[in-house]
């Protein structure tokens, strides 16, 4: 994910967390307070219904006095029914102290037909009923009919020593009149008994509680609930008012303009972000982005940014210019190095195989100067003076003189002599001649690898592998008691640089006929293999000397690391070189300290073909 991609995202996460918080906010603030105000708003209209539920008693005990007034006149001809019918009431009753009626009437609110109710009987009331207590002056009555609210009024005697008379006035709490509590308040009012299903939705004892109890609907309707008393102060009723949440749809609609308005604000403000980072940050950071991935790709380390900036982003650029122009002047300093330790490198491998078969090449012209110092020279002046003093009697000299006679057989006897020194003086000269080709081919190669040239030829493995033994021999004068076992399969010719092979094979002889002289064994001796397979031809150089640790069978062949008391690290190295260059692998094989160690050569066999 690329940097810009990354600071958009984080923004966005940014606005989007200050969005929800903010409405999160809003709605543990703003909602509670308006939820609030709305349970307030409830509570009152609440108040106000039982307070016309009140005031409604209070028109009933009116109609019942003006009625039992009437009544209590003979003079005046009453007839109940039509009369209650009239005042809008369902249920009058006159009583006397004693609980007998003097007039009742019962009508149904629906049809307005006379109406039998248990608890209000037409001849006399119980003393113990409840509407004949004193102290009662109205409430509810639970009737088979359904809930009736009673007004009482008590009529003062109109005469002295008369009787006080309660008049008992009563309405159905009906559908038709909760309406009438509900109107012009934009609420629904509706009325259960306490024995019915009303408390379905409600605990008990919070209904039974004195403060009113609420109830949510939904997000549009709110519910308060509290409860009605009966004529013995009982809980009779449970009043139910269920009004409109306007406060809630208010704080909901403010909400939402709120959190749009902060939606888009936040918006805005990413979106100014994102142009100020733009421009100030991210664009800059992709220039010097870019700049960097340029100089990675061409290696061209002279371009630069040049930035003009003042501020962070403009040091970061000039630093990034001067980084890279230290950069280039470290690479040419490096460059230079490389060049000059390799050519030391170069020049080491050189001398340390130069030395080899100088060794072998000061051994020839050794033996050679011994050859040649050994000569009868000496003899023959003798003889030669002798045979200028007797020579005007030269053939007397040589028939009859005692010392003229032997003449003869000593020069016969001297041209044999001279004759194997020739013979052994020309074959050391062969070898000598031979090693100083091989150390010219050395420098040569070297300087052929320098101009990337390269001079191959047809070579037979097995004269190569023999002329290495005679070099290496000649380089280790104790190699001479070691015995070396060649086991060749035929081969064909391979077309390579011959130097190079040579190289590597006097190099592992000689470290071989070294490990044999530290390893001391009675037997020292030497396993020489020359292996033709499909692909590749191997060729092995096995000891029974001082062998390798496990650990450093690869690091054998790395440059300065050597186990000989006197060694450079040079040899080895050179030779993983040489192979490297031939297009072969050489490695190492040892089964430990003390049990010998088998160095091979593989080359590749596709470049076999007939010798020319």
């Amino acid at each position: 994910m690329i940097l810009r991609t990354r600071i958009l995202l984080l923004l966005t996460l940014v606005v989007v967390g200050f969005v929800v918080g903010d409405a999160v906010v809003q709605g543990m603030l703003v909602t509670k307070r308006f939820e609030g105000l709305e349970r307030g708003l409830a509570e009152v209209q609440l108040r106000e219904i039982q307070e016309d539920l009140l005031s409604r008693r209070g028109r009933l005990a009116a109609v019942g006095r003006r009625t039992g007034i009437r009544l209590r006149d003979p003079e005046v001809g009453l007839e109940i029914e039509p009369r209650i019918r009239a005042d809008g009431v369902d249920l009058f009753f006159l009583l006397e102290p004693d609980g007998s009626v003097l007039a009742s009437a019962t009508l149904t609110p629906e049809t307005h037909q006379p109406l039998r109710l248990r608890d209000f009987p037409e001849e006399a009331f119980s003393t113990r009923h409840p509407l004949l207590d004193p102290s009662v002056r109205g409430g509810l009555l639970e009737t088979e009919h359904g809930l009736l609210q009673v007004g009482i009024a008590d009529l003062e005697p109109a005469y002295r020593g008369g009787q006080t008379l309660r008049a008992i006035t009563g309405e159905f709490l009906t559908d038709r009149v909760l309406a009438q509590l509900g109107d012009g308040r934009g609420t629904s009012v509706s009325l259960s008994t306490l024995s019915g299903d009303g408390l379905s939705s409600m605990h008990l004892d919070d209904v039974l509680s004195n403060a009113p109890v609420f109830e949510q609907l939904d997000d549009d309707r709110l519910i308060v609930e509290d409860v009605l008393l009966d004529v013995r102060g009982l809980p009779a009723a449970l009043l139910t008012v269920q009004m409109p949440r306007e406060l809630n749809q208010i704080a909901r609609r403010s909400a939402s303009d709120s959190m749009l308005s902060g939606a888009s604000a936040a918006i805005l403000l990413l979106l100014t972000l994102v142009f100020i980072l733009q421009r100030s940050v991210i664009e800059p950071l992709r220039k010097l982005t870019d700049h960097a991935v340029l100089i990675g790709e061409t290696n061209d380390t002279t371009q630069r940014l040049e930035s003009d900036r003042t501020d962070e982003l403009g040091t970061l650029a000039r630093e990034f210019d001067r980084m890279v122009s230290e950069l280039e002047r470290s690479r040419t300093q490096m460059a230079e190095m490389a060049r000059l330790a390799g050519a030391s490198e170069i020049a080491t491998g050189v001398l340390h195989n130069v030395g080899n078969v100088l060794n072998s090449v000061n051994v020839s012209a050794k033996l050679s100067a011994r050859t040649l110092h050994k000569l009868p020279i000496e003899d023959l002046r003798t003889v030669a003076q002798e045979l200028e003093t007797h020579r005007d009697t030269l053939d007397e000299y040589v028939r009859e003189d005692p010392r003229g006679r032997h003449v003869i057989p000593f020069l016969a006897q001297l041209e044999s002599s001279m004759s194997n020194a020739q013979d052994d003086v020309r074959r050391e000269l062969d070898e000598l001649l031979q090693g100083l080709d091989h150390m010219m081919s050395l420098v040569q190669s070297q300087i052929g690898y320098a101009n990337r040239t390269s001079a191959a030829t047809w070579v037979r493995i097995e004269n190569v592998v023999e002329q290495a033994i005679t070099f290496a021999t000649q380089a280790r004068p104790a190699s001479l008691g070691m015995r070396i076992d060649r086991e060749f399969e035929e081969t064909a010719s391979l077309s390579l640089e011959r130097h190079k092979l040579l190289e590597i094979l006097v190099n592992l002889l000689v470290n071989a006929f070294d490990s044999l002289e530290l390893a001391e064994r009675e037997d020292p001796h030497i396993v020489l293999r020359i292996l033709q397979q499909e692909d590749t031809i191997a060729i092995e150089v096995e000891d029974c000397g001082v062998g390798i640790e496990p650990e450093n069978l690869e690091q054998v062949f790395v440059s300065g690391y050597t186990t000989k008391p006197n060694g450079q690290g040079i040899g080895l190295h050179t030779c993983s070189l040489s192979s490297n260059d031939l297009g072969g692998v050489l490695v190492a094989e040892s089964p430990g300290p003390g049990r010998g160690a088998t160095f091979r050569l593989t080359l590749p066999a596709r470049r076999v073909g007939e010798a020319a």
